[in-house]
């Protein structure tokens, strides 16, 4: 008798631990982000986005909520305007020196990287003095077609990046023996990433959530017809005071129920 009386007095405190364990760590309903059009940073040029996604509670205590945040942009307007984005860095007319001018490139996805299709024209000119005047000559010069692969890659908890791996590279005149040397490729990978490093991907995360965001997580993928898309992963912690003011205007930012969202682009 005594056996069974001391097990009927722990069942209620083990319901209770079972219970509380349950209301801490079960992850709330995820709260769907509204439809935003926003700009994403790409140094002295805006380029249009559009951005949605999610967020959900996974841990909370007494003095930090801990938010799990799922994000999808629309990069469309990256994909159309990628071309002179790599003008605008990459372009240069030197007299005595190299001479680069990128015709056309494309954005396509090739999930989880994204390949960039660029044409260029580039030229080697060298400038001497003979017989007292100054001569400038062409030393190489071509046409050239060049495959990039790109993959988004997080540093720093918060920044998001692209890293570029220069492909097959084919060119003709001249230009067809320089592609050949490992220097070349290296010398272009290095101006590609510079000119790359100026997209801040990471501005793709709404503004009121961007502050607290660890970034976990990123990787493009096909939004369909070849639309690139870019998908984050990451956790937003915050202090439970705050939690529900934000919760709260996020959800005040959501569609009425019966009121469509804007569509993504």
């Amino acid at each position: 008798m005594r056996r069974r009386r001391s097990h009927s007095l722990q069942t209620p405190f083990l319901i209770l631990a079972a219970g509380t364990w349950l209301s801490v760590f079960a992850a709330d309903p995820p709260l769907v982000l509204p439809v935003v059009h926003a700009s994403l940073a790409v140094d002295q040029q805006s380029v249009p986005i559009t951005v949605s996604g999610s967020m959900a509670k996974v841990s909370a205590d007494h003095d930090r909520d801990v938010f799990r945040i799922s994000i999808d942009t629309d990069l469309t307007g990256l994909q159309d305007n990628i071309t002179p984005i790599l003008q605008a860095e990459l372009n240069q007319d030197n007299r005595c020196g190299e001479r680069l001018a990128v015709g056309q490139a494309t954005l396509t996805p090739a999930a989880p990287s994204s390949t960039l299709h660029a044409t260029l024209h580039y030229e080697k000119w060298a400038c001497i003095k003979a017989f007292h005047k100054d001569i400038v000559k062409r030393l190489v010069g071509g046409d050239a077609v060049v495959d990039i692969r790109l993959t988004p890659a997080v540093r720093d908890g918060n920044a998001v990046r692209l890293t570029a791996e220069v492909g097959a590279i084919q060119a003709d005149g001249s230009l067809g023996e320089l592609v050949k040397s490992p220097a070349f490729a290296d010398a272009l990978h290095e101006k590609v990433t510079r000119a790359l490093d100026k997209i801040k991907l990471e501005t793709a995360i709404p503004a009121a959530l961007r502050g607290a965001a660890s970034i976990d997580a990123v990787s493009f993928a096909d939004g369909g017809g070849g639309r690139l898309r870019l998908k984050v992963l990451g956790t937003v912690a915050i202090p439970a005071r705050d939690a529900s003011l934000l919760l709260a205007r996020l959800a005040a930012a959501q569609p009425s129920p019966g009121q469509a969202a804007a569509p993504a682009r």
